[in-house]
């Protein structure tokens, strides 16, 4: 069983590579990788780590696309209100 306190620094260095490496768009793939490379360090085998780094993306992607649906809609309804003023 992995501690809790080992874990917890694993998800802290891989953040910490994913802040450094802010030049990949959306760090897609960064934090996959970077757990699979420190999950031996752990004692987490990589299919866990993987699973891991998975939800953690499924997260953002979850809590993200109602923001991102809100903004494209306020921006189309704005953009139209522009076009539809008088001049």
């Amino acid at each position: 069983m992995i501690g809790v306190a080992a874990l917890s620094i694993a998800v802290s260095a891989i953040a910490t590579l994913a802040a450094a490496l802010f030049a990949v768009p959306g760090a897609l793939g960064v934090q996959e990788g970077g757990y699979l490379l420190l999950a031996p360090l752990v004692g987490l085998p990589a299919d866990a780590a993987l699973a891991l780094s998975l939800a953690k993306r499924a997260r953002e992607l979850i809590l993200g696309l109602p923001g991102l649906l809100y903004l494209h809609l306020s921006e189309r309804s704005a953009a139209g209100a522009a076009r539809a003023a008088p001049p």
